[in-house]
């Protein structure tokens, strides 16, 4: 019976100390990043509904992409639709939230978003267009 505990307390130590390694092993974001430009731009009522918006297969694309587009709204917009864009960070609040929490959570693209320079709490949306490069708006 000795001879069992022995045996447990050595697997157990190795489990314990290989869960680091594990944690370690997430999947890494390699893709390059893209600023969008302003010929880039789409109507603020269509970026509009991008905000908050997200579901867990579109984080789960940026680590398989070669590319990743960059919307930072306060640099391709002004007056009047950042004034709207605002309002809906506002009222998305709690589901952009959710997004940025996601990330955090998700060590590749956490870490891709700091190598990049990126602030996650910037985040108000992501967006993987069908067969298209994924993209993440800020605010």
């Amino acid at each position: 019976m000795n001879l069992n505990l022995k045996a447990a307390a050595a697997v157990a130590l190795v489990a314990l100390l290989s869960a680091p390694a594990m944690a370690a092993t997430a999947p890494v974001v390699t893709a390059t990043l893209t600023n969008a430009a302003k010929a880039d731009q789409v109507p603020v009522a269509r970026l509009t509904h991008l905000f908050g918006v997200w579901r867990g297969a579109d984080l789960k694309m940026f680590d398989k992409a070669k590319s990743i587009k960059v919307f930072d709204a306060k640099m391709l917009y002004e007056g009047a639709d950042l004034k709207k864009l605002a309002s809906a960070e506002t009222a998305d609040a709690v589901k952009i939230g959710h997004i940025r929490a996601a990330i955090k959570g998700d060590a590749g693209l956490n870490a891709w978003f700091t190598a990049n320079k990126l602030d996650v709490n910037r985040v108000v949306g992501v967006s993987t267009p069908k067969g298209g490069t994924p993209e993440v708006v800020l605010f």
